[in-house]
């Protein structure tokens, strides 16, 4: 019996482990030197900072399908162009997060706030000084290497 109730545990650990790892695309919303930043409602996760729109991937959604609904649920956008930055994975105290993030250089329509979150074009500059959530130092690290190469 022991050793049923330590298999048990076992498979709850692991059910549990894919239940808090999320795969989440984001896009870097990139128009004329400047890129778009959402701020965070109190009630999420990482509450009250800014970040690059997008969201979780649903079951059976590649990332780029996931990246192109959540920029038109979140800012109205349709994408038309999109590039891989980069994929990593962050351990939260809570859970695990593969942020899959990638340019967004070709969209229609002008970004609005379709969910009533603050919306910015900041430069990418600015993106250091933002408070963002601790897992996008990576990215903005891919960015400012991104740049620097233009």
């Amino acid at each position: 019996m022991i050793y049923v109730l330590a298999a048990l545990r076992k498979n709850t650990n692991t059910v549990m482990e894919k239940f808090n790892h999320i795969h989440v695309a984001i896009g870097i919303v990139y128009r004329e030197n400047k890129v778009l930043v959402a701020k965070r409602g109190s009630h999420q996760h990482c509450p009250d900072v800014w970040e690059f729109p997008g969201g979780k991937c649903e079951n059976n959604e590649t990332p780029v399908q996931t990246l192109a609904r959540e920029l038109l649920e979140e800012v109205g956008i349709t994408v038309q162009l999109v590039q891989p930055l980069t994929t990593f994975t962050h351990q939260y105290p809570s859970r695990k997060v593969t942020l899959h993030a990638f340019w967004v250089t070709d969209f229609l329509s002008e970004p609005f706030s379709k969910e009533g979150q603050p919306l910015r074009w900041v430069t990418i500059d600015e993106l250091p000084d933002l408070s963002m959530p601790e897992g996008n130092a990576s990215i903005l690290e891919q960015i400012s290497l991104k740049q620097s190469i233009k």
